[in-house]
């Protein structure tokens, strides 16, 4: 049995992508989102919260989530993900609380954050990048706790239908499931867990276990080498023609092609930065401090 679904390579990831929809979810992971473009709707239990350029949406691990976008108009943002274990002493805190208020708007997000963000993108060729990478992330955090207003975290409702599915799901995407034996195992009728499927995540079983097989698959694509082949069916998928008709669908790339743009830290603007020169002038990553954005 393998952990909650994200399995970051290194235990820490730093990257700039295309926003997409993700239905809820969890991790045992730490993320943080700093949106550049456009608007990421981000969904913690039944509230919706506009996540806008420049503002830092902080999620703590074992928080479930879920992410819309307002098409057709393009939504980007810089993730941060970091294992809680290379947060030195922020590792209880992750564990304990939670914020109350999980999106800090841009007025509020410290230059700390910014510079740091504009070093990362600049410096992923360095040698020593992943300890820079561990020491920002630190930094992060504690230049954002403070405006997150926390709170104890609410132990989960292990008794909760929607709770078990996700937590479910997380575990066991890679093997080969099917509604019956997930209803087998978690001791409910079938449909119970479609109704739950439809009426509370908005989607049918099928179209919610793709959509965390393919995010998964994102993240291999982006952070490995492994060749497609074993990707796909390291994420549960049948065949591979099923994976490319699917992974084309959600981000309109194949595998390969994702994967290329996926290189570059500036990959959705199709660029290979020189972390040792400026960035141009019209660079879409400008910074509100007249740099990066």
């Amino acid at each position: 049995m393998r952990p909650l679904y994200h399995q970051i390579s290194g235990q820490l990831e730093f990257f700039v992508k295309t926003n997409t929809a993700l239905p809820p979810h969890l991790h045992k992971y730490l993320e943080c989102i700093y949106v550049t473009k456009g608007t990421l709707r981000l969904g913690i239990g039944k509230e919706w919260i506009d996540v806008n350029p420049h503002d830092l949406a902080v999620i703590f691990p074992g928080v479930i989530h879920h992410f819309q976008i307002q098409e057709p108009l393009p939504s980007q943002a810089v993730y941060l993900l970091g294992a809680p274990a290379l947060t030195g002493p922020f590792e209880d805190v992750l564990h304990r609380y939670a914020p109350a208020s999980p999106v800090i708007p841009k007025d509020q997000v410290h230059p700390d954050i910014s510079y740091g963000i504009e070093t990362l993108l600049l410096s992923k060729q360095d040698l020593c990048y992943l300890d820079l990478l561990q020491a920002y992330l630190q930094i992060f955090l504690a230049r954002a706790l403070p405006a997150c207003s926390l709170t104890v975290k609410k132990e989960p409702d292990f008794s909760d239908l929607t709770w078990q599915i996700i937590s479910y799901i997380s575990e066991h995407f890679a093997e080969q499931v099917s509604l019956t034996s997930m209803a087998r195992d978690l001791c409910v009728s079938p449909y119970a867990l479609s109704r739950t499927f439809s009426g509370i995540l908005g989607t049918n079983f099928n179209q919610y276990l793709n959509e965390i097989r393919l995010d998964h698959a994102s993240r291999l694509l982006r952070t490995t080498l492994n060749p497609v082949t074993e990707i796909f069916m390291d994420c549960g998928f049948s065949s591979q023609t099923t994976f490319n008709r699917a992974f084309r669908a959600k981000y309109q790339l194949s595998p390969r092609e994702y994967r290329q743009q996926s290189q570059s830290p500036l990959s959705a603007a199709g660029q290979e930065p020189d972390c040792h020169e400026e960035p141009a002038s019209d660079s879409p990553w400008k910074l509100a401090t007249g740099r990066f954005l």
